[in-house]
This record gives C-alpha cells, sequence and structure tokens, in this order.
C-alpha cells in the first residue's frame, strides 16, 4: 500500500462539511490518525467510526487488515490503530503494560476554590454509571487509573493545564480534573462551568462576548502520544482552532509555535517518564 499523508471525508461522513484526516505516524502493523473533534451525535464511538472510515477509503483492498483503535478516544488527537489481531495484541499488552504515555491538554478556568498549586495527581479509581452516559468515582467497582496535571501558563482567568496518563479510562481526565478542583471551559457532566467564548481572547477585534461561544464541549485534546511502538518522538496533533487560538496567544515558555498555515504547535517534554 502506497504511503500517503492525509485522506479526505465527504461532508456527511463525520460532519456536514469535508475534513482531511492527517496520517501522523506509520509503522509495522501500527497507524496513528489524527482524530478531528467528534460531533455528538456520532452513531459508534469517534475512534472506530475513524478506523472503519479509513478502512473504507484507504485500505479496502488490504487484505486481513482490521484497523481497529486500541484506546478510544472521545475528543480531538492522536488515535492509534493496529493493522490486525496480533498487532492489536502486542499494541495492548504494550499499552496495558504502562509503556504509554497520553499528553492531554485542558482549558480551566481559574474559579474560587481552585487549586494552588501547579502540581496535582489524582489516583481515584474510575467506574462506569450503570444507567447514565458518564463516568464516577467507585472504590468498591471502579479501577485503576493516575492522572498527573501540571499548570503550564495562565492569563485573564483561565490557565492551560497538561493532564498524562499512561491508560486512559472512559472520561478519566475530566473526572480527575474536576475531582481536583480544575474547572475545564464548558464542562457540563462533572460541574457547571463556561464555554470557551470570544470574551476569553481579548486580542480578537471582532465583536462577541461571553454569547459567543467558541467551543460547545469541553476545552480539552489529546495533544500527544508516546509509545515504543511509534518511534523515539512523539505522535503529536495540533488542538482545534479555538484553543489553539489561546495558546497562541498566552504561549508559555516551552511552547513552540512554528510559522505555517495551521500554525501546529509542539510541546517541550525535557523531564523523563520517571
Amino acid at each position: 500500500m502506497t504511503k500517503r499523508s492525509s485522506f479526505f471525508l465527504p461532508p456527511g461522513e463525520w460532519t456536514d462539511r469535508s475534513l482531511r484526516i492527517a496520517i501522523l505516524r506509520e509503522g509495522p502493523g501500527v497507524l496513528a490518525l489524527g482524530q478531528p473533534l467528534p460531533p455528538t451525535d456520532l452513531p459508534e464511538p469517534p475512534s472506530r467510526l475513524l478506523a472503519r472510515l479509513y478502512r473504507e477509503r484507504v485500505a479496502p483492498s488490504d487484505p486481513g487488515a482490521l484497523w481497529s483503535p486500541v484506546y478510544d478516544l472521545p475528543t480531538s488527537g492522536p488515535v492509534v490503530l493496529a493493522r490486525d489481531r496480533e498487532s492489536r495484541g502486542r499494541l495492548r499488552d504494550s499499552y496495558g503494560s504502562g509503556h504509554w504515555i497520553l499528553r492531554f491538554l485542558l482549558l480551566v478556568r481559574e474559579e474560587a476554590g481552585s487549586p494552588g498549586e501547579d502540581h496535582l495527581t489524582c489516583e481515584l479509581p474510575v467506574a462506569r454509571h450503570r444507567r447514565e452516559p458518564r463516568s464516577l468515582v467507585s472504590h468498591r467497582t471502579g479501577k485503576k487509573a493516575r492522572t498527573r496535571f501540571r499548570k503550564l501558563a495562565e492569563a485573564g482567568g483561565l490557565a492551560l493545564w497538561e493532564a498524562s496518563t499512561d491508560f486512559l479510562r472512559p472520561d478519566q481526565v475530566r473526572l480527575h480534573a474536576a475531582e481536583r478542583g480544575l474547572a475545564v471551559c464548558g464542562e457540563t457532566v462533572y460541574g457547571q462551568v463556561a464555554p470557551l467564548s470570544r470574551a476569553d481572547l481579548p486580542a480578537v477585534r471582532r465583536p462577541g462576548g461571553r454569547e459567543h461561544v467558541l467551543l460547545d464541549r469541553p476545552a480539552y485534546h489529546l495533544h500527544a502520544v508516546q509509545a515504543p511502538e511509534l518511534g523515539a518522538e512523539p505522535v503529536t496533533e495540533p488542538a482545534p482552532k479555538p484553543l489553539r487560538k489561546w495558546i497562541e496567544a498566552h504561549a508559555p515558555e516551552g511552547i513552540d509555535l512554528p510559522a505555517g498555515e495551521d500554525r501546529a504547535f509542539f510541546l517541550v517534554f525535557p523531564e523523563s517518564r520517571t
């Protein structure tokens, strides 16, 4: 199969407009795609839908290829696919053994009661609610989970945080953020937090305020995935435009903003995993 850097989805397959899906990394039995922000009314989990669309659009003639996601990602960011059952077993074993790191970016409102620390950890067990589409903390039925948070920048009543984990439970990042007092912009399930709006970007000259919502969902994004099977460098994907605009306006030291049409940014990770 000829390598390519992207493929296109026509209107109606993901949203009502055509989308370019980036192929971020390829390796033996493994592939990383850039998942766009998923609509809220998709008929199946977004990462599984993206994998199916890849099979149909790009790899219909690849015999034996399943191209199934290693993890389900409910927001935007890199999604890692396994080509076949053997590859999936190998990747899932590595992922489940704590050899991967998933790094998210969160935009948080600095409210009364917000934590004063710049580094936080949450290790509360996560379980799915039996009747509602959400997760909860349960010491009886929950599965172990750990999320590390660190503040990267703050300005205008908002703060950019990074959340990292080596294994992702459903809604883990949002739930753990709420449990540690981080009010993620646009959160409506694990809190009630105002969404990111034009008023949060004072440099924008066009009229607008709190009523002009820029991101109608929790403002978080999977920025990078590090895994031995994906090479030495992390696989990264630019954040959605509203979140990226805030970062560009308040870029902290350690974030590089190279010139280009998309102005993709890359975080610098100087510290080791330990």
